[in-house]
């Protein structure tokens, strides 16, 4: 706007001369006009004859006053001012005409101006979110699927990789059509979390295998050969949820298994003996549980044979119930290593043959007070020496319900206990009874009394 102040006082300079020069003209122009002579004249009066009157009455006469005018060398000033008045007028509406184009042109540039400055400020801005973008898209997460072939253990494995450079979240995953799970353990992987839940991250440069499928007996059972999978994963949170389509081709594994007959023959042949796994185990482990009976029967007979040897002299069944109690607490301990090794027969087959002595010696002493305690001891020792645990075998596979190795020690603790109890007994009736002093001091008494009768 300052460029205009000296168009505009020019303007003003302008016309203050032009009505200053048109002022001065009009002065000089009316004084011209205005230069007549002034005449006055006063008529006589004229010698009459008049009959005789009054003296003094007489008739005086009016004065007259005329103008004269005098040519001027001027043109009439109406005319002068009207011409005066026009150029005044063309000369300012020219001034105003050019005053009103550069003003208009000015503002112009100046709207142009603006305009520019808006466009350069949305372009910079336009920049400067380009580059925001392309920076977050730089190390924004980047999710790929795709299959890979393991030549060594011959399966198709769908492979989840992170090729960004930030944390990929909530990676969901889906099949058209379904994936066909076609490898050992079909239920279980048909469960995998990663397939129906999804990944909840995964990091950048990381992949994570999936295997699905045994790549021979895949192409044997005409199963889809092209998966359209849809990734979905989340990255920065100013970022979108990302949605990718890729197809799974598995044609062109076909023709790298076209040679591999014999691979093909022995992978058949492991997912036929995979299918029956569980039948060939339930007969080993009723083999196993045979072997186990056998074993236990041949090592009581061994041990009946060595106790028939030995009973061909009085058996004392304190004895051999304080022997119990030792090999229990001493040599056994609960130490469950020693359940699966000979010892274990060794033990049941001396709680059977303790529990026969110590029935038969109830047999043999009918009159005896603890006999009760020796039967439920008798009983229990057979008991414990028949119990069939768990780990002897799949015993399932006979209806027999195996018991567990805490119910096996509560059972050998609750005999000990009954043991300690009966010998505790045994030793306060022995206490009761005399020794064997008093008992010959007493016959030599008698042997004396009756010598002397004599």
């Amino acid at each position: 706007m300052k460029a205009h102040f000296p168009k505009v006082g020019a303007f003003a300079i302008l016309v203050c001369s032009v009505v200053f020069l048109t002022i001065l003209l009009l002065n000089n122009t009316t004084q011209a006009h205005t230069g007549s002579s002034l005449i006055t004249m006063t008529p006589t009066q004229m010698p009459t004859l008049t009959p005789k009157v009054n003296p003094t009455a007489f008739v005086t006469a009016t004065p007259a006053v005329i103008y004269v005018s005098q040519s001027s060398a001027y043109s009439d000033p109406s005319v002068v001012i009207a011409i005066i008045s026009i150029i005044i007028s063309g000369l300012s509406l020219a001034f105003v005409v050019k005053y009103v184009i550069d003003t208009s042109a000015m503002a112009k540039a100046t709207q142009d101006s603006a305009q520019a400055t808006r466009k350069s400020a949305e372009a910079a801005e336009k920049t400067l979110l380009e580059m925001r973008n392309a920076r977050e898209e730089e190390n924004a997460p980047f999710v790929i699927v795709y299959t890979k072939f393991d030549h060594e253990n011959m399966m198709l494995n769908v492979v989840v990789e992170n090729i960004g450079k930030t944390v990929a979240k909530d990676i969901k995953l889906g099949f058209d059509p379904p994936l066909q799970i076609r490898i050992f353990r079909k239920d279980d992987l048909e469960d995998n979390i990663l397939l129906t839940n999804g990944i909840h991250s995964l990091v950048p440069n990381n992949k994570i295998l999936i295997p699905f499928a045994i790549a021979i007996n895949y192409f044997n059972d005409n199963p889809p050969m092209v998966y359209a999978v849809k990734v979905g994963y989340s990255g920065n949170d100013t970022l979108p949820r990302q949605e990718i389509r890729y197809d799974l081709d598995l044609n062109h594994y076909r023709y790298q298994l076209e040679e591999r007959e014999p691979v093909a023959k022995i992978a058949a042949a492991m997912e036929s003996l995979s299918s029956n796994f569980f039948q060939y185990t339930e007969y080993f482990k009723g083999l196993l549980y045979d072997a186990n009976d056998i074993s236990n029967m041949l090592s009581r007979n061994l041990a009946r044979t060595s106790y028939a040897i030995q009973r061909q002299g009085k058996v004392d069944v304190t004895v051999g119930l304080k022997d119990f109690v030792l090999t229990w607490t001493l040599g056994y301990g609960k130490d469950k290593k020693l359940l699966l090794k000979p010892f274990l027969f060794d033990l049941r087959s001396k709680c059977l043959l303790l529990s026969e002595e110590t029935l038969r010696s109830t047999i043999e002493n009918p009159d005896s007070s603890l006999n009760k305690a020796m039967q439920d001891i008798g009983v229990k020792l057979c008991k414990l020496g028949n119990m069939m645990l768990t780990r002897d075998g799949y015993v399932a596979a006979h209806s027999i319900q195996g018991s567990s190795i805490e119910e096996f020690n509560d059972l050998g603790d609750e005999i000990i206990t009954d043991i300690r109890n009966l010998l505790q007994q045994i030793e306060k009736a022995e206490e009761n009874l005399p020794s064997n002093d008093e008992e010959s001091s007493a016959v030599a008494v008698q042997q004396s009394e009756i010598s002397e009768k004599s």
